[in-house]
C-alpha cells in the first residue's frame, strides 16, 4: 500500500485494519500512519474502534462524551498495539523461517509450532526469487509453501485469513508452473486459488493480484485480448485501494505484451506510464526489465541510434541487475543495432557470442533464433558456406538436445536448403516464426 505521510488509508483500508484482514506490510504502513499523529484518520477510525472497544456503551450526556473521546483515544492505541504485536510475531517467525525450510527440505522432523503464517510467506519469498535462476525449485517451495498453509492453525490466525493465504500460495505455484511452462498445471492451480479466495476475506488486493498473475498466464496461451482486459481490471482495482506500484507493474505487463504482440510504440507508451507510477526503490529489478523491454522495442522499431545511447546508458545496470541470461540478450541486442547501423562485422561478433552463451545456458530455441539471423546476414553478404556451415553444427548440437522434434525438422529442412543453394533470408524468417511459436507453447508431456 505503501501509504505516506500525505496520503491518507481509505475507511475500507481502516475497517480492515480493525478486522484484522490487512496483509503485514500494509499493516505496518496504516498504523505508523495514525502513531504520526493523522487526526483525520484518527477521527475516521475512533468511532468503530470504540465500539469494538466497547459495544454496550449508550451514554450522552457531556461527561459521558469526555468518557467517550477518552475511550476512542484508548481504542485508537488497543487497535495499534494489536497489530504492532502481530507484526512483531510475523517478524519473528519470518526470521526462523529460513532455518526450518532448510530442515523441511532435508526430510527432517518439524518441531511443536512448525507450521507458522512467517514460514509459508518466506517460502512465497524464497520461490520467487528463483524465477530466473531455477524454476523447477520454484515449483517445489511453492508446493511446500501450500503444504505449510493447509496446516496453519486456522483457531490462531482465523480461518478466513488462513484462506487469503492458501490462495496466495496456489497462486504462487500457479506462477511457478507459468513459469516451467507447465501450462496446464498452471490453470489447475489458479483454480485451486481462486476457491480458496472465495473462503477467505475476499480482499479486493488480493483479488487483484489473482488477476494479474490470470493475465500472464493468458498471455503464455496467446490469448492476448482477454488477458488485457484482466490486467485492466486489476490496474483499476489496485488504484481504487491506493496501490499505485501494483497498478504501475499491471500497466507495465500490458506494455510488455502488447509490444511483443506487433505495436511497439504502444507498448512503450504504456511501459513508460508504468514507471511512472512504480516505487523504483521498491522493486529495482522491475525497472530494469522494463527498460530492457523498451530497449528492445526500440530496436524493433528500427530506432538504432536512440538504442545505442540507451545501451550506453543501461550497461552498468545490466552489470549490477543483470543475470546471465540478461547479459547474453544484451549481446544479442547489440547485435541487432550494429546491424542496423551498418557495422556488419561488429554485428556478426556478437551475433556468434550470443548465440554460444544461449547454447551455454541451454537456452535452444534462442541460440537457433540468433543463429537464422546470422545465417540471414551472411547471406546478404552473398556468403553461402557460413550459413551451410553454421546450420549442420546447430543441427547436430540440437540433436543431443531436449528439442521438440517438429523443430529438429525445420532445422533438417533449412539445412538441405543451403546443401542445395537454396537458402534464403525469406525462409530463415520463416523458419524463426516457427521457432518462436514452439518456445513459447507448453512442454511435451504436460498433462497436470
Amino acid at each position: 500500500m505503501e501509504e505516506s505521510m500525505d496520503e491518507h488509508p481509505t475507511p475500507q483500508i481502516l475497517k480492515d485494519l480493525l478486522l484484522g484482514r490487512l496483509s503485514a506490510e500494509d499493516q505496518k504502513s496504516v498504523v505508523t500512519h495514525l502513531l504520526t499523529g493523522c487526526q483525520q484518520c484518527r477521527e475516521e477510525i475512533a468511532p468503530t474502534a470504540a465500539t469494538m472497544f466497547r459495544p454496550c456503551r449508550t451514554t450522552t450526556d457531556a461527561s459521558a462524551e469526555e468518557e467517550d473521546d477518552d475511550l476512542r483515544e484508548r481504542a485508537i492505541t488497543s487497535v495499534c498495539e494489536a497489530a504492532l504485536e502481530r507484526l512483531r510475531i510475523l517478524e519473528r517467525e519470518r526470521t526462523e523461517a529460513d532455518f526450518e525450510i532448510d530442515r523441511l527440505l532435508k526430510g527432517r522432523k518439524t518441531k511443536p509450532g512448525f507450521w507458522t503464517w512467517g514460514l509459508c510467506e518466506r517460502l512465497l519469498e524464497r520461490s520467487w526469487e528463483l524465477r530466473q535462476k531455477a524454476p523447477l525449485k520454484m515449483v517445489d517451495l511453492a508446493q511446500r509453501a501450500i503444504e505449510v498453509a493447509e496446516r496453519i492453525d486456522a483457531d490462531r490466525y482465523g480461518a478466513e485469513h488462513v484462506a487469503d493465504l492458501l490462495a496466495r500460495a496456489w497462486a504462487g505455484l500457479a506462477n511457478a508452473y507459468r513459469i516451467s511452462d507447465r501450462l496446464p498445471s498452471a490453470e489447475s492451480a489458479l483454480r485451486q486459488a481462486f476457491s480458496a479466495y472465495h473462503q477467505g476475506t475476499r480482499s479486493p488486493l488480493l483479488r487483484a493480484r489473482l488477476a494479474e498473475i490470470s493475465a500472464s498466464l493468458l498471455c503464455d496461451q496467446r490469448e492476448f485480448p482477454t488477458a488485457f482486459r484482466v490486467l485492466d481490471f486489476a490496474y483499476s482495482l489496485y488504484l481504487r485501494h491506493k496501490e499505485p506500484h501494483d497498478a504501475g507493474r499491471a500497466l507495465i505487463k500490458k506494455g510488455l505484451h502488447t509490444g511483443y504482440t506487433g505495436d511497439p510504440e504502444d507498448g512503450i507508451r504504456l511501459i513508460a506510464r508504468g514507471l511512472q507510477l512504480i516505487d523504483r526503490a521498491r522493486d529495482s529489478k522491475l525497472v530494469f526489465q522494463s527498460l530492457h523491454n523498451i530497449l528492445l522495442f526500440r530496436v524493433e522499431l528500427g530506432k538504432f541510434k536512440s538504442a545505442r545511447r540507451q545501451i550506453f546508458e543501461m550497461r552498468p545496470l545490466y552489470e549490477l541487475q543483470g543475470d546471465r541470461i540478461a547479459k547474453v540478450k544484451l549481446r544479442w541486442i547489440e547485435g541487432k543495432v550494429f546491424l542496423g547501423l551498418g557495422e556488419i562485422d561488429r554485428a556478426i561478433r556478437e551475433f556468434l557470442q550470443a548465440k554460444d552463451g544461449f547454447l551455454q545456458l541451454g537456452l535452444d530455441y534462442d541460440a537457433a533464433l540468433v543463429s537464422f539471423e546470422l545465417a540471414a546476414v551472411w547471406l546478404e553478404q552473398g556468403k553461402r558456406e557460413e550459413p551451410r556451415r553454421l546450420l549442420h553444427e546447430m543441427l547436430e548440437v540440437f540433436r543431443t538436445r531436449y528439442i521438440a522434434r517438429e523443430a529438429i525438422a525445420a532445422i533438417i529442412m533449412l539445412r538441405d536448403a543451403a546443401d542445395r543453394d537454396e537458402l534464403t533470408p525469406d525462409l530463415l524468417e520463416m523458419i524463426g516464426g516457427l521457432f518462436r511459436a514452439y518456445k513459447n507453447r507448453p512442454r511435451d508431456g504436460d498433462t497436470d
